[in-house]
């Protein structure tokens, strides 16, 4: 069977809630004041403490890292209240399983995947692996998470599914097909940029679009 690598947040999590909060209460924390959501949202799927440095470009990388990791303790607690699944994400999942491996490779740290994925109501037995930015050298956009993922599952990866364009230039750099998803920050016009084999509302369309190819 073929392997499917999905990234998380934005592409099977609806997660814009928990993470703008946790970021917004660990800024707080950190006596660096409110920050617009909007400012936020267009770096989501960057690794979380470049996301603090782009934001606060004189802090050091240290302090961007310490921030960080207020931020996932936030992220713990306001996943319980707000994580949940995309519409369409558990039907399309259990229909893909039936016929190709899947993966999550993700920008979280590996430890957080699972709790992250059942408090959105997501079977984890779904998949093969989770791969999150602790488990390699460079993170999304670099290809490592993807590298890791087949070298685990002694499998090429077919197809690498995404929200964004960091997504994106991780599949190319892996020689990976890119199927980019509507679901995120990211617009139409600018995935098209990246030459993705297509782009899709949601991972809802994914079964039927693989399926019909398969034919």
């Amino acid at each position: 069977m073929d392997l499917i690598l999905f990234d998380m947040d934005h592409t099977l999590l609806d997660a814009d809630k928990a993470h703008i909060d946790s970021f917004i209460y660990a800024f707080r924390e950190a006596n660096l004041g409110n920050v617009n959501p909007e400012k936020i949202k267009p770096l989501f799927g960057l690794i979380g403490y470049k996301i603090v440095k782009k934001l606060f470009p004189k802090l050091t990388i240290e302090e961007c890292k310490k921030i960080n990791e207020l931020k996932y303790k936030h992220l713990m607690k306001f996943s319980k209240r707000y994580m949940k699944p995309l519409p369409g994400i558990i039907t399309a999942l259990n229909k893909l399983k039936k016929h190709y491996h899947l993966a999550v490779i993700t920008n979280c740290r590996t430890k957080e995947i699972p709790v992250l994925l059942k408090e959105a109501g997501i079977n984890v037995n779904l998949f093969e692996i989770l791969v999150g930015n602790d488990l390699v050298k460079h993170p999304k956009p670099a290809p490592d998470e993807i590298f890791k993922a087949e070298a685990v599952i002694h499998h090429k990866a077919s197809y690498m599914i995404g929200d964004s364009i960091y997504d994106m230039l991780a599949g190319k750099r892996a020689g990976v097909k890119t199927i980019g998803v509507l679901t995120g920050h990211t617009s139409k016009a600018k995935l098209k940029k990246y030459k993705p084999l297509a782009i899709l509302k949601s991972v809802a369309e994914l079964p039927k679009f693989l399926l019909e190819k398969k034919r």
